[in-house]
């Protein structure tokens, strides 16, 4: 994981000096319009249930400027510096689709979560975070019930036991006493020195997928069930 870089002054600007902030992004491969309008309304109308947090959301279109003009503990911006955003220390919760980098983010950075599984792996993922004890899940659904968000927006915040779990999650992941770039780089170091492929598997396996059939091997029932699941969304 890269060293965070100190924010901009333009984001600076952005977080009002508040220490209670509220980061609410859907990823970059997901728009935040992928939620209907009435579902974003019930979002942001949540938010004012909580006015002394400041809720950064990553938005910037037309409708969503409009809805949340008046509201003064929500500030929106097309691209926020997540990385280095994460590992302010003012930033108390992260309301996110629970896709991979943001998980992963989230987990070396100790901040917890508000998860919403749209689609795809988010599901999985949401149940991982959910397991591992620093994250409150909200179903898609649950976002056309406005005490729901609120419910969940306030056990996520108000009970310590999700900071703190964040917090010694982070802490085992960055006290590894290896990278995993240097891991990476072990490894690789290892292999040019051994003699053969036989030497090798002695300690690491080495055969991959070699012995596997063409299917598994190029992952094409997976490339199916999307192909599938795209002609039915479009149909």
């Amino acid at each position: 994981m890269e060293t965070p870089q100190p924010l901009d002054s333009a984001t600076t600007a952005l977080l009002g000096g508040s220490s209670q902030l509220v980061y609410y992004s859907l990823g970059s491969v997901t728009v935040h319009n992928a939620l209907s309008r009435s579902k974003m309304a019930t979002v942001y109308d949540s938010f004012a249930s909580f006015p002394n947090h400041r809720f950064l959301v990553k938005a910037d279109d037309e409708w969503t400027r409009n809805y949340t003009a008046n509201m003064k503990n929500v500030a929106l911006a097309g691209w926020w510096p997540q990385h280095d955003l994460l590992a302010h220390s003012g930033v108390k919760l992260f309301i996110t689709h629970v896709g991979h980098n943001s998980v992963v983010e989230s987990a070396y950075r100790g901040v917890p979560l508000l998860s919403i599984p749209l689609f795809y792996d988010m599901a999985r993922n949401g149940k991982a975070v959910e397991w591992a004890g620093y994250s409150v899940t909200l179903k898609k659904w649950d976002l056309n019930n406005r005490e729901r968000v609120v419910a969940a927006l306030g056990e996520a915040l108000g009970n310590p036991r999700y900071a703190q779990r964040a917090k010694k999650l982070s802490s085992m992941l960055t006290s590894r006493l290896q990278t995993p770039s240097e891991v990476l780089v072990d490894a690789v170091e290892f292999v040019l020195r051994a003699k053969s492929n036989e030497d090798c598997a002695k300690y690491i396996s080495l055969k991959g997928g070699w012995g596997m059939e063409l299917v598994p091997y190029l992952h094409l029932d997976v490339v199916l069930v999307v192909v599938v699941a795209v002609i039915l969304i479009s149909s």
